[in-house]
């Protein structure tokens, strides 16, 4: 049964879902976490609280912590380049950002490739492997 606990695995959706599903949460998220470091600290926090819970749930769509982590390096890639674009639009400096800019998106890839694996894991201890 599949809930949004337990979501469908990302492998068996269409691939225009699979490519949706892997990159417009983490441009949305990290376009809006971007803004909000420059203007409310707190907002930023909450931002990157959701983006922590949904990624350790979009790792939850892998049959295996590494595919889990291939698609977490891209996702934290995209998030930390969005980051840097939704900061860029605003001016102001609620929350600083890592020096030199390059390394939110090095950050964000490296953290994200634990969560998606996090939540592959998670599913796995929680479902019996298939036979």
């Amino acid at each position: 049964m599949v809930s949004i606990l337990t979501p469908q695995f990302l492998d068996t959706r269409p691939e225009r879902d699979q490519i949706l599903r892997a990159t417009v949460p983490a441009v949305v998220l990290g376009i809006l976490a971007g803004i909000a470091a420059s203007k409310s600290s707190s907002l930023y926090v909450l931002l990157i609280l959701l983006a922590i819970a949904g990624s350790v749930l979009a790792g939850m769509e892998h049959r295996s912590p590494g595919d889990a982590a291939q698609r977490g390096f891209g996702a934290g890639v995209v998030f930390g380049v969005a980051v840097l674009i939704g900061h860029g639009l605003i001016s102001g400096t609620a929350v600083s950002l890592p020096h030199p800019l390059i390394l939110e998106p090095v950050i964000a890839a490296l953290v994200s490739i634990a969560l998606f694996a996090i939540g592959a894991q998670r599913r796995s201890r929680r479902e019996p492997p298939a036979s």
